[in-house]
């Protein structure tokens, strides 16, 4: 009886102080559900495409998927149609509709 009211009481001031959260997500890609995003790789690659879903290991499902890899150097672009792209090999998200802006600290 006692080790069970000793666990209750760290189980309530553990609760009280926000400890034991439920796992979220490490990024919310609900905003930017159904629109056109760019997808960084591990290896340097980059994806465009229109978001139309993602899991908790953030996995990505786009639509109208283009690749746009440089190879050698030179840009070059792929269609791919729809394509899943592995949480594992991601590093960003963005949105498509993001500007590039000058560095001001150059």
């Amino acid at each position: 009886v006692t080790v069970s009211v000793l666990y209750w009481r760290r189980m309530s001031v553990a609760a009280t102080a926000g400890i034991h959260k439920k796992k979220g997500a490490l990024l919310d890609l609900e905003p930017l559900l159904h629109k056109p995003v760019v997808v960084s790789c591990i290896d340097d690659c980059e994806f465009r495409g229109v978001l139309k879903g993602f899991d908790s290991n953030m996995n990505i499902v786009l639509s109208d998927a283009t690749d746009v890899t440089a190879v050698d150097g030179v840009p070059a672009s792929r269609t791919l149609g729809a394509a899943v792209l592995r949480g594992a090999q991601i590093v960003s998200v963005s949105s498509a509709a993001m500007k590039e802006i000058a560095n001001p600290f150059e």
